[in-house]
């Protein structure tokens, strides 16, 4: 009898010692902004079969986990406001507070997107007199996984001062204009990545589910076999190094060494595909948002440029239909200009993969683009005019999301037709120059498809095309180089969106 009560304490005691403390998202953390006039998705972990209450809103909802210990609760749809407190109780008690609701957008993307608030210009200024406590911001902090992860490090915080200088640029911007027009509070995620490319953001299933997408998977497939046989141990014996040296560093008071770029694991990176999608995506699904905006594309510049029309729609699609939160809206920034590929006007891979862009918007409902190619600098792929790049993207929010009466969209390409040895195109919009009368920015070329020069002159929302030296021309391109001398703008000055008449086979294709 000894023996079995003896038997029966342990029991309880492993019981016990297995049962784990209910937890919550790190979305839902204390200043939280949450997405209004939507179902609103709570959800966390305990040990399995635990019961959860949560009290929000002047409701109390109760469920019980999972066998994997999940669980979740849906509060209905409030309207903007706040502050709110949650309780969150199972064998222990989470209480979070300053909670408002309001609009929630995703700013994610590449090292654009990422660069931060002080890196901009006047950003000093800005991080100054940022006072708004009811523009909150949210920064995921990098990882990429080969397998779905649960949750994102980071809380949310108000956009003031030194919590501002480090949040992305673009995405405050965003924020602080749509702050500004709709007078409810914003909350912002960064989730951006310097150097990553579009098919991290992408699950590897559906990566491979569209044989156009094999280039990623075998590209990276040989770079890893590459890591794994002559790179790793050295990698493992260097990284082993570096973690003695952070101990001794820290533990003398000194400020511990970073790990240089040649050391970063591939497998675990910004690169590889799938990984930013299994880390910094799915934690996320399921939270409410508006939508998001997106500033990416340098990287896939190089040999990807055409695939980039078929690779960025699937992502958006994917992020669409995972989120579970309808057809969000999607706007992002084209490419700047920069380098000194000004007027080859022949092989140009960021001509190409503005061109997917453009592809992109026209194929994909609610979706919108910034054109940039006035705002760059010829030395830096990473131009510090981000208010303005901002601004051009809050135009489509303003309009398309928010009801607004305002020019949101750079003028655009509709049609052509040859008039002897004129090519005369019709726009979308009445544009005219900026700087100086002429009208630069468009090339010209027969059918032996080599580019020149061309004069033009602009009636309206027609622009007539022509060079001496062609006599019959056959195709027009406008501003197609990495750093197009172009100058044809709306009434709204917002750039005439890059654009080609012909259909001849791209560098990247």
């Amino acid at each position: 009898m000894k023996k079995f009560f003896i038997t029966c304490f342990v029991s309880v005691l492993i019981s016990l010692s297995l049962s784990a403390d209910v937890t919550l998202t790190s979305l839902y953390s204390d200043n939280a902004v949450i997405q209004r006039h939507a179902p609103v998705k709570i959800w966390g972990w305990a040990s399995p079969s635990e019961k959860v209450t949560v009290t929000f809103v002047g409701k109390k909802l109760a469920t019980k986990t999972d066998s994997k210990g999940n669980w979740s609760v849906v509060f209905p749809a409030q309207k903007a406001g706040g502050p709110h407190s949650m309780t969150v109780t199972g064998k222990n008690t989470i209480q979070r507070k300053n909670l408002l609701f309001g609009e929630v957008w995703v700013c994610s993307g590449q090292s654009n997107m990422q660069m931060n608030v002080g890196q901009a210009v006047d950003g000093d200024i800005e991080v100054l007199l940022a006072k708004d406590t009811d523009l909150r911001v949210l920064t995921v902090t990098n990882a990429g996984e080969q397998t779905p992860q649960k949750d994102v490090d980071g809380g949310w915080e108000m956009a003031t001062g030194g919590q501002l200088k480090n949040f992305s640029a673009v995405g405050y911007y965003y924020g602080r204009e749509l702050r500004r027009a709709l007078g409810v509070p914003v909350g912002l995620i960064d989730n951006s990545w310097g150097g990553s490319s579009c098919e991290t953001w992408i699950p590897q299933d559906v990566l491979k589910s569209d044989k156009r997408n094999q280039p990623y998977i075998e590209t990276f497939a040989k770079k890893l076999a590459k890591f794994e046989k002559s790179d790793l141990t050295q990698h493992d014996q260097k990284r082993k190094a570096l973690q003695e040296r952070i101990k001794k560093a820290k533990s003398s008071g000194k400020i511990p060494p970073s790990p240089p770029t040649a050391m970063r694991d591939i497998r675990h990176g910004q690169h590889r595909p799938g990984n930013l999608w299994n880390a910094r995506i799915n934690p996320l699904l399921g939270y409410g948002i508006k939508g998001v905006i997106w500033y990416q594309g340098e990287n896939n510049t190089r040999t990807e440029s055409y695939i980039y029309r078929y690779t960025l729609p699937m992502m958006i699609k994917t992020w669409r239909k995972n989120w579970n939160s309808g057809e969000f809206s999607f706007y992002w920034s084209q490419l700047a200009n920069y380098s000194r590929n000004r007027d080859k006007n022949g092989a140009s891979p960021w001509a190409e993969i503005r061109e997917s862009m453009t592809l992109t918007m026209q194929s994909t409902p609610k979706t919108g683009q910034a054109i940039i190619t006035d705002l760059g600098e010829d030395k830096d792929i990473h131009p510090r005019k981000k208010l303005q790049i901002a601004k051009r993207l809050v135009r489509w929010a303003l309009v398309k999301d928010y009801g607004f009466k305002l020019t949101y969209s750079s003028p655009m390409y509709k049609s052509h037709e040859t008039k002897g040895n004129k090519i005369i195109v019709t726009l979308d919009q009445e544009v005219k120059t900026i700087d100086v009368r002429d009208v630069l920015g468009f090339t010209i070329a027969g059918d032996d498809q080599k580019f020149v020069k061309a004069q033009a002159k602009i009636n309206k929302n027609k622009v007539e095309i022509w060079s001496d030296s062609i006599s019959k021309p056959a195709a027009i391109r406008y501003a197609w180089a990495g750093n197009p001398v172009s100058n044809v703008i709306n009434k709204t000055d917002l750039p005439l969106t890059p654009f080609r008449t012909d259909k001849w086979k791209l560098s990247s294709e």
